[in-house]
């Protein structure tokens, strides 16, 4: 047969109030005594047969005003906070429990907003917490993926943006963004290293969404350098390429290749050339303008023309 049930209920109210249910630890009273609070656990059976019990904890729906609050808290403290954990199950021979965190939709308004941060720090040094969203790593299989995205708007809308920004800092350096594709750390494994794509989006009734690059601008000191260049290799060195867009009825895309200006001293230098040759038969690169002509004659040295 079945384990026995247990029912913990109250009382309905009709003009006034539901009834309350309160299950509450004991509290060590006496400052001076050694002795933690009590611990309330509430879990579902166990089973060695079949799957395990369910467990549910959630507020209680309204009809005519807003749905209840659920709070899943740590516990305050005057030396350090108390943790807060939410994982999905461990699993044997199957997948691990799944884990989501959602807000709540709605047939008429706009659906909840999901938050995730750490608090600002207290006192003079205090840091504020580091926030981690990582998946896990894998032994013999794949890695699993990470998916940051927005949803698409089917109507009149416009799809929603996406914005990784890092704080500013006061006295010392405002923090720094890294988007770093994987690498193959196993040299006598097959496989090339992860692509990194940056691209807007396309259009299908207007023009296509613009990109933008640049470095940080400084009012005290020398703005930031940029540099795009292919990657090294212990065969043969990347491509970098820098064109315009084609065109269909229209013109192509143009192409600007210019110094920055100065107010008070000269403009900057521009540079075209290809380095020297290596080793004993290694040729340097040709250089090529933007009207082909072939600068043979320069090859291994600079081009300085006036445009």
């Amino acid at each position: 047969g079945t384990g026995g049930s247990v029912t913990v209920a109250v009382g309905d109210g009709v003009s006034g109030a539901g009834g309350s249910v309160s299950v509450t630890a004991g509290d060590v009273v006496n400052a001076g005594a050694a002795g933690a609070g009590g611990d309330l656990t509430m879990s579902a059976g166990e089973s060695n047969a079949d799957d395990g019990g369910s467990s549910s904890l959630s507020a209680g729906a309204s009809t005519s005003g807003d749905g209840g609050a659920l709070t899943l808290e740590g516990g305050s403290g005057s030396v350090g906070g108390g943790s807060a954990s939410l994982s999905g199950g461990s699993g044997g021979t199957g997948d691990g429990g799944a884990m989501t965190v959602s807000s709540g939709s709605s047939s008429d308004a706009s659906s909840g907003a999901v938050l995730m941060e750490s608090p600002a720090g207290g006192g003079v040094a205090g840091d504020s917490g580091a926030v981690s969203i990582k998946t896990g790593s894998a032994s013999t299989g794949s890695s699993g993926s990470m998916l940051l995205s927005t949803g698409a708007s089917s109507g009149s809308g416009t799809g929603g943006s996406v914005t990784v920004s890092v704080g500013d800092g006061v006295s010392g350096a405002g923090g720094s963004v890294s988007v770093t594709a994987g690498d193959v750390v196993n040299a006598g494994a097959a496989g090339a290293g992860g692509d990194l794509t940056m691209s807007a989006g396309e259009s299908n009734a207007d023009d296509g969404g613009s990109s933008s690059l640049s470095a940080g601008a400084s009012t005290s000191g020398d703005g930031g350098a940029l540099t795009l260049e292919g990657g090294s290799g212990s065969v043969g060195g990347g491509s970098a390429s820098l064109s315009g867009g084609s065109g269909g009825t229209g013109d192509g895309g143009a192409m600007t290749v210019s110094s920055g200006s100065s107010s008070d001293a000269s403009s900057g230098a521009v540079l075209m050339e290809s380095p020297a040759g290596g080793g004993v038969t290694g040729d340097s690169g040709g250089v090529q303008d933007w009207i082909g002509i072939d600068w043979q004659q320069w090859v291994g040295a600079s081009i300085d023309r006036g445009f």
